[in-house]
C-alpha cells in the first residue's frame, strides 16, 4: 500500500528511511547531505563499501541504527551524474526482492528522481514505484517535496538528528484527554478541513474525566444542527490509531468516525504531539489528514502532566485556634526565619543508551556487498 505524504521524510514514523545516493562514496548535496548529518556512522560504512568497489547499481545498503535503519538507494553513478530511470528500476526490483528478508513492515521513500532534469517524473518514474511498490503487502510512505509556503523556512537540524537516534515515549488516552481538554477550554471556534468545500465554524465542547464515573465525550456544534455526540469508546479507538498509524488519513478512522473527518482534524491538531498533513493515496486527490510525532522518552511527561491536571487538591485543614498568651513578657527579637532549602529536582528518568558499539553491526556487512 502506498501513502503519498507532503511533508518532510524525517519525522516520518516509519524505521526505514531510502537515501539516494551515488555510488563514488560522496554525500554532499540535498537529501543525502542530511542523512550523512544525522547518521555519521552510516556514511562511514557506505564510503567504505564505495572506495573498496562494493557497491554498484542495483545493490542496497541497509544500516541498522539504534532506533531508525537507512537503506541507501543508489540512483546514479556519479555525483555530477544524471539519474536514470534504469537505475531507479534496478534498486526497486532488488527492494521488492529483499523487503521481507530484512524484516521492513513500514518505510519512507522520497519521490526518487523527482528534481532531475530531463526526467518526467508523473510519466516514467511514479508509475514504476507504484508498479514495484504498490503490490508489496507492507506500507510504503512517498514524500513529495512539499510548496515553499508549506515547508519549514528554519528546521532544527540538531532536533532533528536528536529526534531520529533518540528512544521515544508514548502519549497514552488520559493525557491525550487532559491536554486536549484544557486546549478547548482557551479555543472558542474551529474551522473545518474538507477539500473543495467552504470552511465552517463549529465549537467543541469535552466533557468528564478519564475513570471517573461520568465517561468522557466530545460534542460538537455546527451552527443550529443537532449536535455531534463522540462517546469515549469512539475516541480511544480514534487515538489508538492515529498513534498506530502515524500519518492517518480520515476515511481510515475508526468506529464511524470518517463521517466526522473534517470536525476531527483541527480538534485533533491543537495537541503537541499532531500536526495536519496533507495526504494522498493517489498522488493527484491530496486530502487533509494528520501527522502524529512521537515525542522522545527524555520529554514524556505525559503520566506526570496528567496526575497534575486531573488529581483533586488536597482538603486544606482549618487552622488551628491560637491560644492567648499566658503572660505578657517583653518581647525578645525574633530571628529571622532560616529559608527553607528548595526541594531537590528530580532528575528524568536516564534515557535508554543506544549500544557501546557504533560500528555498524555485522549483519549489514552482506547488505553492503554487491548482490548476484
Amino acid at each position: 500500500m502506498i501513502t503519498y505524504v507532503f511533508d518532510d521524510m524525517f519525522y516520518s514514523p516509519a524505521r526505514v528511511l531510502v537515501n539516494p545516493v551515488n555510488t563514488v562514496g560522496t554525500m554532499g548535496a540535498w537529501l543525502a547531505k542530511d542523512f550523512k548529518r544525522f547518521f555519521p556512522q552510516m556514511f562511514l560504512a557506505y564510503q567504505e563499501l564505495c572506495q573498496t568497489d562494493r557497491f554498484d547499481i542495483g545493490n542496497l545498503m541497509l544500516y541498522r541504527g539504534s532506533h531508525r535503519w537507512v537503506l541507501n538507494f543508489p540512483v546514479k553513478r556519479h555525483f555530477r551524474a544524471s539519474i536514470k530511470p534504469e537505475y531507479i528500476e534496478a534498486g526497486l526490483k532488488k527492494f521488492a526482492a529483499i523487503y521481507a528478508t530484512y524484516d521492513i513492515t513500514l518505510i519512507s521513500f522520497p519521490a526518487l528522481g523527482y528534481d532531475q532534469t530531463g526526467l518526467d517524473w508523473n510519466a516514467e518514474i511514479r508509475p514504476m514505484m507504484e508498479a514495484y511498490l504498490r503490490p508489496l503487502p507492507i506500507m510504503v510512505y512517498v514524500h513529495m517535496p512539499v510548496a515553499n509556503g508549506d515547508a519549514d523556512k528554519t528546521p532544527n537540524m540538531r532536533a532533528i538528528r536528536n529526534w531520529l537516534n533518540s528512544p521515544h515515549g508514548d502519549v497514552d488516552f488520559e493525557a491525550f484527554w487532559a491536554q486536549l481538554t484544557k486546549r478547548l477550554e482557551k479555543t472558542e471556534s474551529l474551522q473545518t478541513t474538507s477539500k473543495g468545500k467552504p470552511s465552517v465554524a463549529f465549537r467543541t465542547k469535552a466533557e468528564g474525566e478519564p475513570g471517573s464515573q461520568s465517561r468522557v465525550s466530545l460534542r460538537i456544534f455546527v451552527g443550529d444542527e443537532r449536535p455531534i455526540f463522540i462517546p469515549e469508546t469512539s475516541l480511544r479507538d480514534l487515538w489508538a490509531y492515529v498513534k498506530r498509524a502515524g500519518y492517518a488519513l480520515p476515511q481510515n478512522f475508526p468506529a464511524g468516525l470518517d463521517q466526522y473527518g473534517q470536525y476531527l482534524i483541527p480538534i485533533l491538531d491543537l495537541l503537541d504531539t499532531v500536526r495536519s498533513v496533507k495526504l494522498a493515496s493517489r498522488v493527484t486527490e491530496t486530502l487533509p489528514g494528520l501527522h502524529y510525532v512521537r515525542p522522545l522518552a527524555s520529554q514524556d511527561r505525559a503520566k506526570q502532566v496528567t496526575a497534575t491536571l486531573i488529581k483533586p487538591p488536597t482538603e486544606s485543614k482549618p487552622p488551628t485556634e491560637s491560644k492567648p498568651p499566658t503572660e505578657s513578657k517583653p518581647p525578645t527579637e525574633s530571628k529571622p526565619p532560616t529559608e527553607s532549602k528548595p526541594p531537590a529536582e528530580s532528575k528524568p528518568p536516564a534515557e535508554s543508551k543506544p549500544p557501546t558499539d557504533n560500528k555498524p553491526p555485522t549483519d549489514t556487512k552482506p547488505d553492503n556487498k554487491p548482490s548476484p
